[in-house]
């Protein structure tokens, strides 16, 4: 997917009459090329003279597009959605305090008489702070930006399904420009780190359902009577072990590293793949021509 840019427009109208007080009213507008929305309109929530929340929908489904959460006087949160009402950006939005462009226009009375200045300033939004953007429909990065240019270490995070994500990669950004990339998935390693990064005890998170085909693992210092564990060894193999009311079963396997990515064997036969795997957790693929014993 396209990434869409965020340099969003903001139109401050001043409105000076002669002896009437000067009036200040903001208006947002955008350009439409930066959105896959060809008519758009905006709804204001106004307070003491305020945009407190500007929300952008379109105008042919009423669906939200975007969405500003005054901050304060020169800052907003902004929110990004897609036709599909899934958020794709998220972060802070900052408003330069000095007005790239200035406009002013007289008014006339009916008697073609001047009657005042319409004066227009022209701000832009900068992303400041932590941002979260949507790349693909499974790859999420999120860090930190300074005046609009990405400067610290972004992570990469990809959706599995609709429960389970891994983080893939981290990338370091100094002033936008990648400085350096570290990919945060292991088995990208030589086997004797993955073995040793992989030794040890995990055991599932609390959400695993049985009926589940894609199962994610975290490591643990002991398995403190946990519902199902796995324990690798060096020897390349591995102990499930699952706990019931009436009774526990346990039963070794042997893995191996192959095509990018571990399978786990019983009798000869590939039963779990692992695509995912880091320090802390991993995703493992239960074949579906396989009914475990746990």
């Amino acid at each position: 997917m396209k990434h869409l840019l965020l340099f969003i427009l903001i139109q401050y109208l001043s409105i000076k009459v002669y002896a009437q007080k000067n009036e200040q009213i903001i208006k947002f507008s955008f350009d439409t090329s930066k959105f896959s929305y060809p008519f758009y309109e905006t709804d204001e929530t106004i307070s003491d003279n305020k945009i407190l929340r500007a929300t952008i929908r379109e105008t042919s489904t009423n669906k939200e597009i975007a969405d500003f959460l005054r901050i304060n006087k020169y800052s907003y949160y902004y929110i990004q959605k897609d036709k599909s009402n899934i958020v794709i950006e998220e972060g802070k939005a900052v408003l330069e305090k000095t007005p790239y462009q200035k406009i002013k226009i007289p008014t006339f009375n009916n008697n073609g008489e001047l009657n005042g200045y319409l004066n227009y300033n022209y701000y832009i939004f900068k992303k400041e702070g932590t941002w979260s953007e949507k790349l693909t429909d499974s790859t999420i990065r999120f860090g930190i930006y300074k005046k609009n240019l990405k400067d610290s270490i972004w992570n990469y995070s990809k959706s599995i399904n609709n429960k389970i994500s891994f983080l893939e990669k981290e990338i370091l950004y100094k002033k936008g420009i990648a400085i350096s990339e570290k990919s945060l998935n292991l088995l990208s390693k030589s086997l004797p780190e993955i073995i040793k990064e992989l030794e040890g005890t995990w055991t599932v998170f609390s959400d695993y359902n049985p009926t589940d085909t894609i199962i994610s693992f975290h490591k643990i210092k002991n398995d403190n009577g946990k519902y199902i564990t796995i324990k690798f060894n060096k020897d390349m193999e591995c102990k499930i072990l699952a706990r019931r009311h009436h009774k526990n079963t346990s039963q070794m396997y042997k893995w191996i590293v192959e095509n990018g990515k571990i399978n786990i064997y019983a009798e000869s036969k590939s039963i779990f793949s692992m695509e995912c795997f880091n320090k802390n957790y991993f995703v493992m693929t239960l074949k579906r021509n396989y009914i475990p014993t746990f």
